[in-house]
């Protein structure tokens, strides 16, 4: 959600060296993608917190799921350029969304 989150880059501060991607598994995608559809209805609807500064780790081959929580980098440049454009508090914005 722009301007209330973290983004990839607070994690990943430098573009990784490309390398071959591994094979992924057909229903892999259909996991990740059915999580991705569930949040936007969230957000949408308005009636649950979305996974803001959380991400979820998928392990197929285990079958199983981690949640780690994700906190703003102060040195993360996609930070600095949406808090310039959008202005300093649009996490209030995500408060407002269920009154």
């Amino acid at each position: 959600m722009l301007g209330i989150g973290p983004y990839l880059r607070c994690i990943l501060p430098k573009k990784a060296p490309e390398k071959p991607m591994p094979p992924v598994a057909g229903p892999t995608a259909g996991i990740l993608a059915s999580i991705q559809a569930m949040e936007c209805i969230k957000i949408l609807i308005g009636i649950v917190k979305p996974l803001v500064g959380r991400m979820i780790i998928f392990d197929g081959y285990n079958m199983s799921f981690e949640n780690v929580i994700i906190k703003r980098s102060s040195t993360c440049p996609t930070c600095r350029t949406i808090k310039q454009k959008i202005g300093e508090s649009p996490e209030n914005q995500l408060e407002e969304r269920k009154d």
